[in-house]
Order: C-alpha cells, then sequence, then structure tokens
C-alpha cells in the first residue's frame, strides 16, 4: 500500500504541475493583449510628453529671442539651441532622450539612446524658420512614423499645443501647412489681416 500512496502524491503533484502551465499559458495568451495595449498607451503618452518639453524649450528660446525659435535646418541645430535650456530648477528641458520616442526606441530594440541627435537618431521633424508668431496650428514638431501608435502621429503645434492625429488627417495637415508656411515666410504678418 505504501507504493501506491507515494505514486498517488506525485500523480497529484504532476496534475497540478500541468494545470499551473496550462493556466498560467491562458494567462499570458488571454491578457496579452491588454498588456501590450497598455505599454503601447504609454510610449504614445511619453512620446506626447517629449513633444510637450520640446513646445515648452521652443517657447522659452523664443522668449529668450524676441520671438524667434532657433536657427537651422537640421536637428542637430535645433537640438544645440534647446539643450542648455532649463527650468526653475537648473534642470534641462530638453535631453537627447527627449528627441526619440519611446515607440522607436522600442522597435529599434534601443531603450535609451544618449549620444548626438541628428535628423536621422531623432523620431521626430522640425519645420524650420518659423517664429512663436507664426498661426497656431502649423506644425512645428512631428512624428516621422505614423506606426509607432496604431496610424497616427503625435504632432506639436507653434502654440505648445499637442495631439495625436490620425494618418489621414496628417496627410491633409501636412499639405495645408506648405501653404501656410509658404505664406507665412513671404509676409510674417498677412495671417493676422
Amino acid at each position: 500500500m505504501r507504493g501506491n500512496e507515494g505514486k498517488a502524491v506525485w500523480t497529484r503533484v504532476a496534475v497540478a504541475i500541468v494545470l499551473v502551465a496550462i493556466i498560467l499559458a491562458a494567462a499570458w495568451f488571454g491578457f496579452r493583449p491588454a498588456l501590450v495595449g497598455g505599454l503601447h498607451e504609454e510610449h504614445e503618452l511619453a512620446c506626447q510628453e517629449n513633444l510637450r518639453k520640446i513646445g515648452m524649450a521652443l517657447q522659452v528660446y523664443a522668449s529668450e529671442h524676441y520671438g524667434e525659435f532657433p536657427e537651422g535646418r537640421r536637428m542637430e541645430d535645433v537640438f544645440a539651441r534647446l539643450a542648455p535650456l532649463t527650468d526653475d530648477k537648473g534642470e534641462r528641458l530638453v535631453t537627447e532622450e527627449t528627441f526619440l520616442c519611446p515607440a522607436a526606441a522600442a522597435d529599434r530594440g534601443e531603450w535609451k539612446r544618449a549620444g548626438e541627435i541628428t535628423d536621422e537618431s531623432s523620431s521626430y521633424v522640425w519645420t524650420p524658420e518659423l517664429t512663436a508668431t507664426a498661426p497656431a496650428d502649423i506644425m512645428v514638431f512631428y512624428e516621422k512614423s505614423p506606426n509607432h501608435h496604431g496610424g497616427g502621429r503625435n504632432v506639436l503645434y507653434v502654440d505648445g499645443r499637442v495631439e495625436w492625429v490620425t494618418e489621414k488627417e496628417f496627410g491633409k495637415k501636412l499639405a495645408e501647412q506648405e501653404e501656410k508656411v509658404r505664406a507665412f515666410l513671404a509676409d510674417p504678418d498677412a495671417w493676422r489681416k
């Protein structure tokens, strides 16, 4: 009888292990979409926060430079002018990580990036030659890729607003923006009339 009791205990343990494995697999595959969705939302919010920080740095820069945004067509020029700016606690308003969308970093397998900011390394596109007095609905920074946030992009406007727009909306806004920027650069006060 003792031999059968030992086998019964091991059979119960084996069954328990199999049940735990099944429960864990079901939990992983059942909850995985929710976990991935949560990570996607976290990246989108972090990306929006990056653009808010860039927007704040642009406004601080403009307040110190007679309403002008940084000169330069390249992202490294913009970064070089914004990077030294600090808040009232002495902390930098933007860092190298601010110019990289967390979703882009995850796609590339890079959770943190330090080093030089260039047009290639930044997740964002910059609209040069604008000032803080440009029309508020011009996109001054926007994401390069629509693939990080479910078919849309995060956008920073001249007035500091940040929003997510669908790719269809973005295409329309970009086409309208080209005309607005041309008109603004030709006559910076024309849009106010």
